[in-house]
């Protein structure tokens, strides 16, 4: 029965059969009860894994009360879990592809789980032990947590157009919420147990993810893409019901450029695909780009685009012509990992991707430096030159008050958020982006004023929420400012940017702030000030501009 409802949903009234992408699919049917419960279940997903993550915060601290760790070793294991994230989005990318966002998002998220709770085993009492197997298993997790960001790419293949840009402020928004709830947790947990208890504790949530997991449809747009269409309409009806609307009619195919190429087998097979159509797959990329993805996350879509013996050679790589020597794939693999990045720098593209891609480190770098620094200087009252009376081998125990203050500067970022949406399209992305480096420039430097820790948390405050904005803003520039044939390499590229950034912040947020506090405040603010000036010589302004094909 169900093989009958699907072969007459696909006829027309002439009998031929009627092609549609999953996005209009999705668009047809419009937002309804479906989109609010994947909202939900995917932003609690962020929250669980940003509770895991951003431990950062506050185990360096906690960690030095049991063991003598030195601030460079407490950066060392800072930094390795965006080692091990950046390494984790170029391994597990391939595989999102080639057997699902729902299948790997369990092994991640399960991946996150094991991983996380391993963190919390004491297997030794002494610091020999016990600090190679945290740095190993916080490793672990980042590569896991490289997988687990494509939680949002599966959510919003579920959101019509429309409803796109307030999804990814939405799932931010659940970010921000699980990095405020980290500290509230350890504020319930360190003061009466031991640090372990706590990274255990942190490490729980996700196994609820697991259970949502299983209740949550794999992606139709995946299930289009591997020829499995019977499974495609089987989730578009879902969705369709649960929104209380008529099934959209035509065979599911994975994207506009397919329902294009088909018309053009049936009335012309011998002439190539024509792919310079880019509506739905600039929506699809510009959604995709916004979590941070390698380029290799979204190669094979990518492949898509090229032209036929390109797509032979992506076919062999990803393992459907099995015949060719693994030789012959490694080849393939290096020749187009050389070659797709370079169309980013000719010599009119360079002019943006060089600025941009400082931009992004710059993100990272202020971010997370912001993040880490709130511990480092909440841990004294009188902040002022505390690194000259305090060796790098000691730290102050966080109060209780202190892992409050750290929450309340985490809750920063949905303000920020909010600040951003509202002057983005009014400035337009360049001086949002200029005016929010220069503000965060300024708020830096107030870090150097002797004053008490509840005025230096609300400088922090400020500082981390319009870090969030920046970040948002790069988000949305990013994207539209590349042609549809590179904007997937480019968003590698730049997200790549940003974890170097962050692997290197906490030693000056960690290190170097024990040598000169002073230098290290104004290293953070005359960086901010550098950004802003690469944002003023980015050569074009986006706001209000569609968004261009592969050839302009």
């Amino acid at each position: 029965d169900d093989l009958e409802d699907g072969a007459a949903m696909n006829e027309l009234e002439n009998g031929e059969s009627k092609v549609i992408s999953v996005d209009e699919a999705v668009e047809q049917i419009g937002c309804g009860f479906f989109q609010i419960l994947i909202t939900f279940f995917s932003g609690y997903m962020r929250v669980a894994v940003a509770i895991e993550v951003m431990v950062l915060a506050v185990l360096s601290p906690a960690i030095k009360t049991q063991w003598d760790v030195s601030s460079s070793e407490g950066a060392l294991l800072t930094s390795m879990i965006f080692v091990g994230t950046m390494i984790g989005s170029v391994f597990w990318g391939p595989f999102f592809d080639a057997y699902g966002r729902k299948t790997l998002l369990m092994v991640c998220n399960a991946g996150l789980l094991v991983f996380g709770l391993l963190t919390a085993v004491p297997v030794s009492p002494s610091k020999e032990a016990g600090y190679p197997w945290l740095v190993v298993t916080r490793t672990a997790v980042g590569f896991m947590h490289g997988g687990s960001i494509q939680i949002v790419t599966h959510y919003a293949e579920f959101i019509p157009k429309k409803a796109r840009g307030a999804a990814i402020v939405i799932q931010n928004v659940f970010w921000a919420s699980g990095s405020m709830l980290g500290p509230l947790l350890a504020l319930a947990t360190l003061p009466h147990l031991d640090w372990h208890w706590y990274l255990g504790l942190s490490a729980a949530p996700l196994g609820l993810v697991l259970v949502i997991l299983v209740f949550i449809p794999e992606s139709a747009r995946f299930y289009a893409a591997h020829n499995k269409r019977k499974k495609a309409e089987k989730v578009v009806k879902s969705i369709a019901w649960f929104n209380c609307k008529e099934v959209p009619q035509g065979r599911i195919v994975a994207f506009e450029d397919a329902v294009m190429n088909a018309d053009h087998v049936q009335t012309e097979p011998n002439k190539p695909a024509d792919d310079n159509n880019d509506e739905i797959e600039d929506e699809g990329f510009q959604l995709e780009g916004t979590q941070l993805l390698l380029a290799d996350d979204l190669q094979l879509h990518q492949s898509i685009k090229e032209t036929e013996e390109d797509t032979e050679v992506e076919l062999k790589v990803y393992g459907t012509t099995r015949k060719q020597p693994p030789c012959t794939k490694i080849q393939a693999i290096l020749k187009r990992g050389l070659r797709i990045y370079e169309p980013l720098f000719t010599h009119r593209v360079w002019r943006t991707t060089l600025p941009l891609a400082i931009i992004w480190f710059g993100c990272g770098w202020l971010y997370f430096g912001i993040v880490l620094l709130t511990t480092t200087l909440l841990q004294y009252d009188a902040h002022c030159g505390f690194v000259v009376n305090n060796s790098s081998n000691s730290s102050a125990a966080l109060t209780s008050s202190d892992y409050l203050k750290i929450a309340w500067s985490a809750a920063a970022e949905i303000p920020g958020l909010i600040f951003t949406v509202l002057i983005i399209d009014r400035l337009g992305r360049k001086k949002t982006m200029i005016m929010e480096f220069v503000i965060e420039a300024g708020v830096i430097l107030l870090l150097l004023i002797c004053t008490s820790s509840t005025v230096l948390t609300v400088f922090l405050f400020i500082a981390r929420g319009i870090m969030s904005g920046v970040f948002m803003a790069a988000f949305v520039y990013t994207p539209e400012v590349y042609p549809t044939r590179i904007r997937a390499v480019a968003m590698g590229v730049h997200s790549t940017a940003s974890r170097i950034g962050a692997i290197v912040s906490p030693f000056a947020a960690e290190v170097l702030i024990h040598q000169s506090e002073y230098a290290t405040i104004s290293l953070f603010a005359a960086s901010a000030f550098v950004f802003a000036l690469m944002a003023a010589i980015l050569p074009i302004e986006t706001a209000g501009k569609p968004l261009k094909d592969r050839k302009q």
